[in-house]
């Protein structure tokens, strides 16, 4: 089974006509498509994983992620759901800071405190409203990246 992705050459026309985003647009001459905002680079993608791979916690707070680094391929792989939960929580807001612009990091990083903040032990009525307001900004900040 061969899995699809979502940034195609059709999904590239597509912005064209929904929204002007001349940056994604098509280069005539070679007939490519540049590489979208939020794409890391060789090298961010191998300070990343180099730093996944130092990186410790006490035992049982998370499985051994260091497993989890493919030097090679610079990809993460095989996390559990614990894994993934820690990561989106915690580490997103830590480890894009300096490789990503701040323009996206920023959103990223409220997405990761609404999560926080969603699954605490203790949470307040009022934070919650707050929280349900805070949602729809952070998402239009998000769509504004990944169209």
């Amino acid at each position: 089974m061969s899995r699809e992705k979502k940034d195609n050459t059709k999904s590239r026309e597509d912005l064209k006509i929904l929204f002007h985003h001349p940056k994604l647009l098509q280069n005539e001459s070679t007939k490519k498509y540049p590489k979208t905002c939020y794409i890391l680079d060789g090298k961010a993608k191998e300070v990343l994983c180099k730093w996944l791979q130092e990186l410790r916690f006490p035992d049982s707070y998370m499985s051994n992620i260091r497993r989890c680094v493919d030097m090679n391929k610079l990809k993460l792989l095989g996390m559990n759901s614990h894994d993934c939960y820690v990561f989106m929580q915690w580490l997103i807001s830590i480890a894009f800071r300096e490789l990503i612009p701040r323009n996206m990091w920023q959103p990223l990083t409220e997405l990761s405190l609404f999560f926080k903040s969603l699954t605490s032990i203790t949470i307040t009525e009022e934070y919650m409203r707050q929280l349900e307001k805070n949602i729809p900004l952070i998402l239009n900040k998000l769509k504004r990246i990944f169209l």
